[in-house]
């Protein structure tokens, strides 16, 4: 029997999607929000119902695991400054807003403590920079950055148990998957098109010139 219209789409659409999936290792953690604007990209229109029953039929959506975090401890001897972001994490341009936290990885031989913005005051105040801060325990006043660690712990180091491999390997790992994947290669929800943040500000910054 002869394929119908529909069905030969929707397997066009399923070599695509794999093909997709198959371009780094780190994207078997896309979910159907990614798959649409992964496909965008590359022209292809189509309704996240059709993704989402493709990508569910042929075993292509990964499930999510939720594990405990949060190291942050109050300091009542620092100095604090004003929560100025107020949750507000949108930008008119790049470098508009920074945002800084700091996690833990725990190693077979210690363990790693990963900020992904090393900010201090006095560099701040010479670069013109304000800094906003909230207080311990209100994780949706950061909660873009949160959003980050946590996709970085699910999509890879939960996956690879870095409790088992020492600091220089979970190292490596860690700068591989934010400044070649994260940076330059995966999918980002946030941004129009879905373009990864280096490549993002790239297209900015060309667009301004």
């Amino acid at each position: 029997m002869k394929p119908t219209p529909k069905r030969e789409w929707q397997q066009r659409l399923l070599v695509k999607i794999k093909e997709i999936i198959g371009e780094h290792e780190d994207n078997t953690n896309y979910g159907v929000r990614r798959i649409l604007l992964a496909l965008s990209q590359i022209e292809i229109t189509t309704s996240y119902s059709t993704v989402y029953r493709i990508m569910k039929k042929h075993g292509l959506l990964q499930k999510v695991k939720h594990h405990p975090s949060g190291i942050t401890r109050e300091d009542a001897a620092a100095q604090k400054s004003e929560n100025l972001i107020q949750r507000d994490f949108s930008a008119s341009a790049p470098n508009r807003k920074w945002l800084s936290d700091i996690t833990e990885i725990p190693c077979s031989d210690g363990k790693i403590y990963l900020s992904a913005v090393l900010a201090y005051r006095a560099c701040l105040a010479k670069c013109g920079a304000i800094q906003s801060m909230s207080g311990t325990g209100r994780c949706y006043d950061n909660a873009r950055m949160e959003s980050i660690f946590a996709t970085l712990k699910k999509e890879k180091l939960y996956k690879i148990k870095t409790e088992h491999y020492p600091m220089a390997h979970v190292k490596s790992i860690i700068f591989r998957y934010i400044m070649v994947y994260y940076n330059r290669q995966r999918i980002y929800t946030t941004y129009p098109g879905g373009w990864p943040p280096t490549i993002y500000r790239e297209r900015m910054l060309s667009q301004a010139a």
